[in-house]
């Protein structure tokens, strides 16, 4: 929960700033404003698919007490999975890691001109995160 809240509150933030630079004409400040939003498209990508991650690793019962330890887990947060939220989470880690692999990408290989090409629809973005 508290990393989802930092992530809410990098979004609110970085939501503010893009606004602040639609009418900019200064093409250095607007680049900056895109290279932080796909540095933070990358890290909210990375987060996910840990959160994803983990809950795979849940399901798989990686979390389970074994030889009287306690697990990792509250009782109350373990549920058996049907097989429809199995499917789902399946598909939702496909997903994280196909964005992650996708940000990864955009991040490691851009120029000046890739960076205002990749950044199109940002706002949206941000505002769906």
């Amino acid at each position: 929960l508290g990393v989802n809240c930092v992530i809410l509150f990098l979004s609110a933030i970085l939501l503010v700033r893009i606004l602040a630079t639609i009418d900019s004409h200064n093409d250095d400040e607007k680049t900056g404003i895109e290279w932080n939003y796909l540095l933070y498209n990358f890290g909210a990508c990375a987060v996910w698919l840990i959160e994803v991650f983990f809950n795979v690793l849940d399901w798989k019962g990686y979390f389970d007490s074994r030889d009287g330890e306690e697990s990792l887990l509250q009782p109350i947060q373990k549920m058996e999975r049907s097989k429809r939220g199995v499917i789902a989470l399946w598909i939702e880690l496909g997903f994280a890691a196909y964005f992650f692999i996708d940000s990864t990408s955009i991040v490691v290989h851009l120029s000046r001109k890739q960076i205002h090409r990749y950044a199109e629809g940002m706002t949206f973005d941000v505002c769906l995160n």
